[in-house]
């Protein structure tokens, strides 16, 4: 088999999983399920990841990746600090949009097994530099020009997460207290994104 066949089965095994742990959560996916989805046998799903336990953390690099993506995005240099904020803010909602249930799913893991929060925490001791060192630069750049109010990037990091995860946190009860239809949770979620980059913006000036 081509290192490509090896890839793709790989991603394959990947996804499914992925579909699984979030229709059923992690607890009551088994291997023999994600095989079957994913078209290939049991032994497959441990040969490439050996234990249930190493695909669910496989699943959760590739979503911690995926959501600090945004902030990771190469910037043109022409665009003003304010506008690359904005632009890592919708970025981040769209991933956000894109991956709804993923959020409660990874929340409920880390209550339900607290021993994986120290693989949470040396993957984002891992990514740390990736995500940091660009933004922290701009970031002490702007304060320094006064454009900015003091402030530590994980603060603003943290602020537009919580703002953008807590919509679809909050999703089914949204939809529920003002009875809104999947349409129109669509666009009062668009209402909330143009929203989340006025309150950040607005919290960041001097």
């Amino acid at each position: 088999m081509t290192a490509e066949a090896h890839i793709d089965r790989e991603k394959k095994i990947l996804k499914a999983a992925e579909e699984l742990f979030l229709e059923k959560g992690f607890a009551l996916t088994s291997t023999v399920a994600i095989a079957k989805k994913a078209g290939c046998n049991q032994a497959l799903v441990h040969y490439y990841f050996r234990t249930k336990d190493r695909l669910v953390e496989a699943v959760l690099r590739e979503k911690f990746n995926l959501f600090l993506s945004a902030f990771m995005k190469i910037d043109e240099e022409s665009d003003s600090f304010e506008e690359r904020v904005r632009r890592k803010v919708e970025t981040h909602f769209d991933i956000m949009a894109a991956n709804p249930r993923l959020p409660f799913l990874i929340i409920n893991e880390l209550a339900g097994n607290p021993n994986r929060i120290e693989f949470v925490k040396t993957m984002i001791n891992d990514l740390h530099l990736k995500v940091f060192d660009d933004f922290s630069r701009q970031l002490r750049e702007e304060i320094a020009a006064g454009r900015v109010r003091p402030m530590a990037p994980p603060d603003m990091i943290l602020t537009v997460m919580s703002l953008n995860a807590m919509l679809f946190l909050g999703q089914p009860i949204i939809t529920k207290v003002f009875d809104l239809g999947e349409a129109e949770f669509r666009a009062f979620a668009q209402h909330r994104k143009d929203e989340h980059v006025r309150i950040i913006l607005g919290s960041i000036r001097p």
